[in-house]
């Protein structure tokens, strides 16, 4: 179905110019230049021009986001198809650097040389991942050529690797003959054969995709790509027993890519399975697999590897039981702890190797790297994952200092509280240092409290309590945030987190505004006086932060906003915006405060008052400042209460009986008995 090129370049020269004249008639908004621009990007695919392409995607997707609902099928089907060109991009520049590579070693070293020939098998892989598989058995069978020649006969083991390698091979021969290419795993869209015909038209040319239906159905994995055979179900069966082919004793442990494509392959046939691929290797390998669906039933999963004998599921018998502790090393690659918290530890990956995760789209960019929303192949829970490239993270460091940063992440994972975001994991690759944290929240406070409304107030009154209950666990434990600040307090379903404490890995605040520098390493208008002057700082520093953030949130129950607390600063005292060089205006401000409406959040303003003091010393602490807020407020009513009920106080509760142990016992029984009802 290739084009020559000359047909191709034709194609695209009348394409391009109906698109333009478009453009310059109907604007960049009309669905069917939308459309055109998409079957132009098809046809650069084809000839793996992926970063025209990518580009052209990318300008669709961007109007369509604006002109769309973003759920919109067309919206999604688009957003799909630009992310599979992104891969075939990354594909071929990774398949472009190993060629090259092979190539040099086969001129130096000719090409009996064993590490080329294992280069030569990680090519093929690759290119049977994109389903070409005619190129990929070419390799084979000149890597199995030479080891023939060279060893005399076929090595057991290489058979293994070989066999490993070809999952998709067995009873796929009219896959490998029409699947040549990347671009070939996207099927063109409906009509765009007729390229290849006599032009009458740009539009005959490359006809429409109305709405794009096409794309969405056609465009999901490389797998939905292959054309069907006679025995789908035997075919997909075929490729897993490719993985088992090593008697048992002698099998070597699966690799994270391995263990990917196999769980690749279950989701062919059983979708359930293919989310647990290390106890599918396990409970297979033992002969055990017709209990894999009790084990899914009780809620077991790959995240609970590796077990231990008391940890083993009941429904096995105890032979089982035993033949399942020893076959787990199997399946424990590194990444198996990556989510154990401060049981896990930190993991490397060398290039190359496949990650646990898959990208689930930006959350933020900064100036030092990228959030973005991941989901884990392990445990099929979302996290969020901050990247910073290696260079900035470490600079120059030597081994010393990086094994103090990783080891402070590790610390950092001990750490369990409410009120403070969660670190899961953390990992290095070639390119970056990324730690991964929960929850992944729906906003940050920064945005919260611009968008807040009446609606909000109550909640916004609890967070007052809470964040100080999280400041003091931290504090407690002698670590100080450095960098408090409403883009490092997190909002998820109501719940407030402190996040981007201890490290300086600030991922905000990269719009290059002046308004919004560092001091030390901390944002200047939450710094304390201290910090401004590069003076010494402790734990009252964070205080000081604390409280220019309690200050923007007292201003949004006042029913007033960000923006009108900044005029009012730059109206008064020295006008600067920054409390710590405004002391003057500062009280102006807390007094026209005091005499706005909602009386009873004045409470507020006091605590605000004793915290931004110009002396160090004279701020309270982060376990005096809890105390004073998690106190409820008899004379104000409940309205006043300024944390949740998660942060009251030993004794503020009416039902805490916990230190009663009748009343304990009555409990425990009670709840057996109702359970038995």
């Amino acid at each position: 179905m290739l084009l020559n090129e000359n047909k191709y370049r034709e194609a695209e020269e009348a394409s391009r110019r109906e698109i333009r004249a478009r453009d310059a008639f109907l604007g960049k908004d009309d669905r069917i230049t939308l459309d055109l621009k998409l079957n132009l990007a098809q046809s650069l695919l084809e000839q793996n021009r992926h970063q025209e392409a990518g580009s052209i995607l990318q300008e669709v997707q961007h109007v369509r986001e604006r002109t769309m609902d973003k759920d919109h099928k067309d919206t999604s089907a688009s957003n799909q198809f630009l992310l599979q060109t992104k891969q075939f991009e990354e594909q071929y520049e990774a398949e472009e650097r190993l060629r090259q590579k092979i190539r040099a070693r086969d001129t130096f070293l000719g090409k009996d040389d064993r590490i080329t020939l294992d280069l030569k098998l990680n090519l093929a892989q690759s290119l049977l991942e994109q389903n070409r598989h005619q190129e990929a058995g070419s390799i084979f069978q000149e890597v199995e050529n030479i080891r023939e020649r060279t060893l005399g006969k076929k090595s057991p083991a290489d058979s293994v690797s070989l066999a490993r390698s070809l999952p998709l091979v067995y009873g796929t021969t009219a896959i490998s003959q029409k699947v040549q290419s990347p671009a070939d795993s996207l099927p063109l869209v409906h009509g765009t054969t007729a390229i290849s015909q006599e032009m009458q038209s740009p539009v005959d040319s490359l006809p429409l995709v109305h709405g794009t239906t096409a794309i969405s159905q056609e465009v999901q994995s490389p797998a939905d790509s292959l054309p069907l055979v006679h025995d789908t179900t035997a075919m997909w069966g075929a490729g897993l027993n490719t993985f088992f082919l090593a008697p048992t004793e002698s099998r070597k442990p699966y690799n994270d890519s391995e263990i990917s494509q196999i769980s690749t392959l279950l989701r062919q046939t059983n979708s359930a399975w293919s989310r647990v691929p290390r106890t599918y290797i396990i409970l297979r390998t033992i002969d055990c697999l017709h209990h894999l669906d009790e084990l899914i039933d009780l809620g077991f999963s790959d995240y609970w590897l590796p077990v231990n004998q008391s940890s083993v599921p009941d429904c096995l018998s105890p032979k089982m039981r035993s033949l399942f502790l020893g076959t787990q090393k199997l399946i424990l690659t590194p990444s198996i702890n990556l989510e154990k918290g401060a049981k896990g530890h930190h993991c490397h990956f060398e290039r190359g190797e496949s990650l646990p995760f898959e990208s689930r789209g930006v959350l933020g960019n900064g100036g030092f790297g990228q959030v973005d929303r991941i989901l884990s192949r392990i445990s099929f829970r979302e996290y969020a994952r901050k990247q910073v490239p290696r260079k900035r993270a470490f600079g120059r460091l030597d081994v010393a200092a990086l094994k103090s940063i990783i080891g402070e992440i590790e610390a950092m994972k001990k750490l369990k509280h409410h009120h403070i975001v969660e670190f899961v994991g953390s990992y290095t690759d070639p390119k970056y240092l990324s730690v991964i944290m929960y929850p992944v929240a729906e906003q940050n406070l920064f945005d919260y409290l611009k968008a807040a409304g009446s609606a909000n107030h109550g909640e916004i009154r609890t967070f007052f309590g809470c964040l100080a209950t999280g400041l003091q666990f931290l504090h407690d434990r002698q670590i100080r945030h450095k960098d408090i600040k409403p883009r490092n307090i997190l909002v998820d379903k109501g719940q407030i987190y402190l996040t981007d404490f201890g490290l300086s890995l600030d991922f905000e605040d990269a719009t290059g505004s002046t308004t919004v520098g560092t001091v030390n390493f901390m944002t200047a208008r939450y710094c304390a006086p201290e910090v401004a002057l590069w003076e010494p700082r402790n734990t009252s520093s964070d205080i000081w932060s604390l409280g220019v953030v309690f200050l923007e949130m007292i201003v949004v129950l006042k029913g007033r906003t960000i923006d009108w607390m900044d005029d009012f600063l730059r109206a008064h005292g020295s006008h600067q915006t920054f409390i710590h060089s405004n002391l003057t205006g500062l009280e102006k401000l807390l007094a026209e405060l005091k005499q706005t409406v909602n009386l009873s959040d004045n409470v507020a303003l006091v605590w605000i008052q004793q915290i931004l003091q110009k002396q160090h010393k004279s701020r309270p602490t982060a376990a005096s400042l809890a105390t004073s807020i998690t106190q409820p407020y008899i004379h104000g009513g409940p309205d006043t209460i300024f944390c949740g009920i998660c942060c009251l106080t030993p004794g503020d509760t009416d039902s805490d009986t916990s230190d009663d142990p009748e009343a304990e016992n009555f409990l425990h029984e009670f709840s057996l008995r109702t359970c038995v009802q």
